[in-house]
Order: C-alpha cells, then structure tokens, then sequence
C-alpha cells in the first residue's frame, strides 16, 4: 500500500493529495528532467525504496546537515551546507553543483534535496538547468515550476 501511495506521488505532484495522507509531503520527490534529474524532501533522500525504485545513484544534500545518513545509500554525495536564510550566498556552490550533476548524469539519475524540498534544493536545481540546458531563469522556473508547483526559493537566493 505504501509503495503504490510513494508511486502516486512520484507520478503526480502532490499538493492536492496532502490532504488524503500526509506522507506525501515527506516522501514525494519531482521529476524535473526524465530519468536524470528529481527534486524532493530529506525524508525523500532516506527513502531506500524510492532511491532504487528511481535508479537514483547521487543525491545532492542542501540542507545544513551534512552528517545524513543517506550518503551510504548512494553511489555519489555532495554536500551543499546551506541554511534556508537570506543573507546566505548560495549562489557560489551554484557551478560546483551543476557540474557535479552533469558528470553524475553519466551514471544514473540525481536527487537535489533540502528539508522541504521548497527553498534550497530548488535554487540549486534553477541554477543547473540555466547551466545544463541553457535556460534562461524564466524557462528554468518555468520548467520546476511545472514539475513542483510548491517551489519557493528563497528571494534572497535568487540575487
């Protein structure tokens, strides 16, 4: 019964279906380019059973806990030690971050995860797709909007 809920919010975001059981908003995670890049929650990262159900290998951790556990759990870590405040300059693990993703791409797929998957993980994932696709900031919105409607950097990331 879990795995057939998980895979409902896989396949669908689940800002509607919170209301019906509030796993969703721990475990659900994104599809934001098919088979190659997710976007989700920390509890989503812990998940073994959605990390292997998605063939994810790298998770990027952008929380300010980079003593998780989830490293083991995967074939490659990288840790983006950021608080979800303001004044905080993400932007200067922006380019590590896309080219991590890039040479994991080689791989298997990636997970880019904060603790609501909301903020950080979604500044990082814009920022990757602006450097990996050649998006502009609006298509990149556009495009994480579309997969993650709950999205909200936060304003003082996107400076």
């Amino acid at each position: 019964m879990l795995q057939e809920f998980l895979y409902f919010c896989i396949q669908f975001d689940c800002s509607f279906s919170v209301r019906f059981n509030f796993a969703c908003n721990l475990f659900c995670i994104s599809e934001v380019m098919q088979n190659r890049l997710y976007i989700g929650t920390s509890a989503s990262a812990e998940s073994l059973t959605l990390l292997r159900g998605l063939r994810i290998g790298g998770l990027v951790n952008c929380t300010e806990n980079p003593n998780e556990p989830c490293a083991n759990r995967v074939d490659a870590y990288l840790v983006i030690p950021v608080d979800d405040q303001p004044h905080i300059n993400i932007g200067r693990h922006f380019d590590a971050a896309a080219e991590w993703l890039a040479s994991q791409q080689q791989r298997s797929s990636s997970l880019v995860y904060c603790g609501r998957g909301v903020s950080r993980s979604a500044a990082v994932v814009l920022a990757a797709l602006m450097k990996l696709e050649g998006m502009t900031l609006l298509d990149a919105w556009l495009r994480l909007k579309r997969a993650r409607p709950r999205v909200r950097p936060n304003p003082g990331f996107l400076k």
